[in-house]
Formats: structure tokens, C-alpha cells, sequence
């Protein structure tokens, strides 16, 4: 007879595949309810990722977040708390356990009485012939990156030589007409446009200028993950490795190009490698003069993308300008932003702004330079000229650049995106729900834009919905591999979950990725503090400092740090880390300190102050598990309701 398994409420149906409170089937996909009842027949146990993986999605083309995604859903659907699970519980590194008492009892049939036939009703016709009910194929239409399935769908020979045939009208490369069918190859799911070489140095711009279009317009792309610019600068002047760094960058294929020539008599050569064997799948060139180049850009990323999706017809977007030179500026505005320094006095925010002003004052219709210029304002701190005099000021420039892109282009994903930094990190009280709109709306508008999904998982981790964060993570990862601030924030989001030895882990992964990006440091700084590491963060601390503008007070705090964390006590040492708090005037590090000490009205005294204040609010100052110590007192919770936290 056929069994069901209960536990708490609900009721799971292995032969109908259904999870059901009090009666009512609770609506999930059918990999979370896999994922569920590998838990729930193990209960007790703990099933490993390689577990899940083997057992669920077996040889499909699948990433750690897909099973991240599947415990997030069930953890809503059982109104389970990650941080003090009733059912299933995270083990960092290990896997997941279902804690919660099960029971297996008999599935009652239903009644069926057998009075004869019936007269009226005729049984329904089966057509046996009719494909698989499609509810058994798990389609997440909700899932912004459906690009982690794996279809394989082959590209038969007809196919290849029409594309080639249909490129050939624009490049020179010649095509075989008696080429032999290629066998089917599957489409390719991620792919990285890498530096565009270039003979002289004049036509750097030029370069940046094809990879920046290329990258964009095959965003557009269905079920193809692009990975960031961000990301593929890493390899400027080094692309001959191809499968190296495909390997880095975790990507199937690389676009490779070189520009050569001068003045008005260029020549663009590009190829696309499949790294799964080695072989270009597509390439051309072609000669233009600097006066098309808008025109040049729109015919390869079209014939391109022809390539990769036969049959996809790509739509006649526009950047935002016809002016090449506006371009052009924007372009070197946006290369100095990306290689700006956050933590040293010798950045680049400067220059960028200077481009994207100048962007601006050719083609006042342009939305992407004042999308640079809100998020050069955003962003800027030590060391640069632009830094607003105070945060109510910056506030108001970074909202009218961002809105005057808007009204160019409302559906401009990267000033969307920017919306909701302001509102979320600038404002003077977080507009949570403004920023959740405008985090997943820039998504949506744009799911290869690796920079709204960074700022999304670190939406949901400060809200508290960890699995969603760290799934969200991972995708942004997925887009911009390299990028350590990515990496390192999510380490932090670790640490927002009390899970302290997987952000341990993590942060150390980072530093050893590279071990020159300063940021780090603080981040491993503040991990090791809330687990009470204090010689190492110590040395963190003093590693974030040395070098920034804080470098000539460096030997003097960690001199105090040090003294303390070697005397083993856990009240001298946040006596002195309050002392140097102070002298930083970091008021929000003097208050954890005086919660570690037990001293909870003094930490709700200067929280009380800050909270509120256009020069102290943060969606971070609540996270900290730093503060736990406060966490039962009244006051704290009113707090977190005048920071306006969704509960």
C-alpha cells in the first residue's frame, strides 16, 4: 500500500508528488520536491551537495545554486527560520539535515464503488502516442538565469553555411559551399567576450568600444550567460590561452578580436572558439573607417549572435547615441570608473567623471553617462574631488543623474539598478521596498547585469533570506568571476547568518585569489571579531590600513590591538578595540564594542543617536552579529523598526 510521510503539518505524497498543510497542495516545482523528499527519507541524516546532485539533477548541467534556489523555496513553504531551523538545517561545508520527527503511515485510498457500468459516461480516449505530461519537466519561468539547464540542441549543417553564407555579404572570410555536414552540437550557454587587441595604441578606445557592444548585445541573447567586462579586463593584452581562461572565467566559448591599421583604414578580425572542443565555430572580418563604427558594431553583434542562436533575430536596439564620439567618451569615462581604487587616496573617480561630463555635453540624449556619473557620485570616497560636502548632497546629485536617464530610457537596466543603491544606501533612512523593486525590475530588464545582482544578494542577506542571498551570489559570481568584491561580500552575508566558519573559509579564498585586494582585509577583520579571532583580526585590521588614508595611524592601533589580543581576555580586548574606535570615530564599532562588553546602554545610547541620522544610516549597522548581545532587549527591536527592516 502506498505511505505518506508526515512531520509537523504537512503531509508529503511521494506518489503524487505533492506537499500539502492542513489539505491545501502548497504550489512548488517538482526539483524542490525532490530535494524535499531526499531530505525527509534520509531524516536525520546528512545528505551531501554531491548527494543531491547524483541523486536529483543526475547528468544535467547544473550549478551549486540550483540547489541553494530549491532550500530557499522549501523554506518558505514550511515557514522555516534558516537561523533556527525546525526542519531543515544548513551544515556549513557539509550539506543539509532534516531535523524535524517524521512518520510514515498508509496513503488512504478513495473509496470507489462498483455499481456496474454507467450508461452516460464513456471513458476517455488515451492517446498513447502524446508526448510526457509537461508538468514532469521542470520549466522555472521565474528563474532569472534559465541558462543553468542544459538543452542540447544541435545545429545541423544547412544551418551553418546559411550563417556563414549571410556574413560573408559584410566580412571576407571565405566560406566552404561543399562543406561536410558538422555533427550536432550543443548550444552554448556561457561565454566571455575577452579584450579586443589592438596594433596601435590609438585605437584603445576602438577596442573597448566592439568588446563593450559585443557584451551588450549578447546579453540580450536567451539562455546565454555573458559574462562582465569586469571580469574579462583581467586578461587584457593575454588572450592566447583561450581554454586557461575559459577555465577562470567558467565559460563554454571566448570571443577573441584584433583591430589593426590607422586613421581612417581599420581592419576588425573576431573569432568564436567553442572550448568544449577547441574549434572556432564562427569568425570574420571585416574593414571600416571610424565614421561607421556605431554601424560596424550593430551588423557583428547581429551576425553573431545569428551565429550562436540560429534563428534568433535580434532586435535593433540602440546603445542610447548616433554620436561615435559621445561613444567614445563614455567608454573612457566607464574604463577609469571600473579601475577605480575605494580604499587609496590615488583613484580614479576623477577622471571618470571628467569623460562622462563630456559624453554628456556631445549628446545630451546619452543615458549611459549619467548613469556613470550617478554612480561615480555614489561610490567616490577618499582621496577624490568629487566627494559631496555632505550625504543629504550626495544623495540628491546621484538621484537627478539617475533620473534623467530614466527619462531618456525607463527601461534602462544599470539605471535602475543605481536607483535603488541610492535609495537602499544613501537615503536618509533605507527605502527597502524601493530598492527591492528596482533590484529584481533591473533583473528582469536584464539578467546578464552582474552589478544589480550583487547589490540584490546583498538586499536579501541584510533582510535575512540567506539561501536566496547566497544563490544570488553565486549568479552574480557566475557573471563576473573575478571580481573580489563580489566574492568578499558575499563572505560578509556568511557572517550576517552566524555562519562564521563558512565565512571564515571564504574570506580566506578570496584573500588567496588575490592577495593585493584591500577590501578584503576589513571584511576578514570583521569575520574574525565575531568569532572572537582577535590576533587575527588584528592583523587583518592592520592590513586594511596600511596604505589607506588611515596608514600613519596604522602602528599606533595596532600596537593597542595587539597588547590586548595577547592578553587572552575577551573584556581587555574590546576595552582597547573600543579605544581605537574611538579615535577612528567609528561610532557604529564603539557601539558593538560597548554590546560585547555588556554595557547596553551606552551601545543604545549612540545608536539611538545614529539611527535616523543623513550621516549614520546603513542598512548594515543592524546586521552585525556583533550586536547579538542586545538582541533581547526591547529597545533593539525598536530600533530595527525605525531602520524600517521588513520582518
Amino acid at each position: 500500500m502506498p505511505e505518506i510521510y508526515k512531520f509537523g503539518d504537512f503531509e508529503l505524497d511521494p506518489e503524487d508528488e505533492t506537499l500539502a498543510n492542513d489539505g491545501q497542495v502548497a504550489a512548488i516545482n517538482r526539483r524542490a520536491f525532490q530535494v524535499l523528499l531526499l531530505l525527509v527519507e534520509r531524516s536525520g541524516e546528512i545528505v551531501s551537495k554531491d548527494d543531491f546532485f547524483n541523486s536529483i539533477w543526475q547528468n544535467a548541467f547544473v550549478e551549486e545554486g540550483n540547489l541553494t534556489v530549491a532550500i530557499a523555496t522549501l523554506r518558505r513553504v514550511l515557514n522555516d527560520d534558516p537561523r533556527q531551523p525546525k526542519f531543515i538545517q544548513n551544515l556549513p561545508r557539509r550539506g543539509y539535515r532534516f531535523i524535524a520527527p517524521v512518520s510514515r503511515v498508509p496513503k488512504e485510498q478513495p473509496a470507489v464503488a462498483d455499481d456496474g457500468p454507467s450508461e452516460n459516461v464513456a471513458a476517455e480516449p488515451v492517446d498513447l502516442a502524446a508526448p510526457p505530461h509537461t508538468a514532469d519537466i521542470e520549466t522555472p519561468t521565474n528563474s532569472p538565469l534559465p541558462w543553468r539547464k542544459l538543452i542540447p540542441i544541435g545545429i545541423g549543417a544547412a544551418v551553418l553555411l546559411a550563417v556563414l553564407s549571410a556574413a560573408a555579404t559584410y566580412f571576407r572570410s571565405p566560406v566552404e559551399s561543399n562543406a561536410k555536414p558538422a555533427p550536432a552540437t550543443p548550444l552554448i550557454r556561457s561565454i566571455a567576450v575577452l579584450p579586443v587587441d589592438f596594433a596601435n595604441d590609438e585605437n584603445e578606445y576602438i577596442a573597448e568600444a566592439f568588446a563593450d557592444r559585443l557584451t551588450r548585445e549578447l546579453s540580450k541573447i536567451p539562455d546565454l550567460r555573458v559574462v562582465s567586462q569586469r571580469s574579462t579586463q583581467a586578461f587584457k593584452g593575454k588572450t592566447d590561452d583561450k581554454a586557461a581562461i575559459a577555465q577562470k572565467l567558467n565559460v563554454e566559448a571566448v570571443i577573441t578580436g584584433r583591430i589593426e591599421g590607422a586613421s581612417n583604414n581599420l581592419t576588425a578580425g573576431f573569432e568564436l572558439t567553442d572550448l568544449r572542443s577547441g574549434n572556432v565555430a564562427w569568425s570574420n572580418r571585416r574593414a571600416f573607417s571610424p565614421d561607421i563604427l556605431l554601424t560596424c558594431h550593430k551588423l557583428l553583434a547581429s551576425e553573431l549572435a545569428t551565429a550562436l542562436r540560429p534563428g534568433f533575430e535580434p532586435t535593433a536596439a540602440s546603445i542610447g547615441t548616433t554620436d561615435r564620439e559621445a561613444y567614445l567618451l563614455y567608454l573612457k569615462g566607464k574604463y577609469y570608473y571600473e579601475r577605480r581604487q575605494e580604499l587609496t587616496s590615488s583613484n580614479t573617480y576623477d577622471k571618470a567623471v571628467e569623460y562622462f561630463k563630456q559624453a554628456i555635453d556631445k549628446d545630451p540624449t546619452f543615458p549611459l553617462p549619467y548613469v556613470g556619473m550617478a554612480k561615480a557620485y555614489a561610490q567616490a570616497s577618499v582621496g577624490s574631488n568629487i566627494v559631496p560636502r555632505s550625504v543629504p548632497e550626495r544623495y540628491q546629485i546621484v538621484g537627478a543623474y539617475i533620473q534623467k536617464a530614466l527619462q531618456i530610457d525607463p527601461n534602462l537596466s544599470e539605471a535602475v539598478a543605481a536607483r535603488g543603491l541610492n535609495e537602499f544606501f544613501i537615503a536618509q533612512m533605507p527605502q527597502w521596498e524601493q530598492a527591492r523593486q528596482d533590484y529584481e525590475r533591473a533583473i528582469e530588464l536584464d539578467p546578464n547585469n552582474a552589478q544589480a545582482r550583487h547589490w540584490y544578494a546583498e538586499y536579501l542577506a541584510l533582510v535575512g533570506r540567506f539561501d536566496e542571498s547566497f544563490a544570488e551570489y553565486d549568479r552574480a559570481i557566475a557573471l563576473d568571476p573575478l571580481s573580489m568584491a563580489v566574492r568578499g561580500d558575499k563572505c560578509f552575508a556568511y557572517m550576517f547568518a552566524s555562519q562564521f566558519d563558512q565565512a571564515a573559509g571564504c574570506i580566506e579564498d578570496v584573500q588567496r585569489a588575490d592577495p593585493a585586494f584591500q577590501r578584503t582585509y576589513y571584511w576578514a577583520a570583521s569575520i574574525y571579531l565575531s568569532m572572537h579571532r582577535y590576533k587575527d583580526a588584528t592583523d587583518s585590521f592592520n592590513k586594511a590600513i596600511v596604505g589607506s588614508a588611515e596608514d600613519a595611524e596604522a602602528a599606533g592601533y595596532h600596537k593597542i590591538l595587539s597588547d590586548a589580543a595577547n592578553t587572552n581576555d575577551d573584556r581587555t580586548f574590546w576595552r582597547a578595540f573600543a579605544r581605537v574606535a574611538e579615535m577612528r570615530k567609528n561610532k557604529f564599532e564603539v557601539a558593538y564594542s560597548y554590546a560585547q562588553l555588556g554595557e547596553a546602554d551606552k551601545a543604545f545610547e549612540i545608536l539611538e543617536a545614529k539611527i535616523g541620522n543623513w550621516e549614520g544610516t546603513n542598512p548594515f549597522h543592524l546586521a552585525d552579529p556583533k550586536y547579538s548581545p542586545l538582541y533581547g532587549d526591547p529597545r533593539w527591536a525598536e530600533l530595527r523598526r525605525k531602520l524600517g527592516r521588513p520582518e
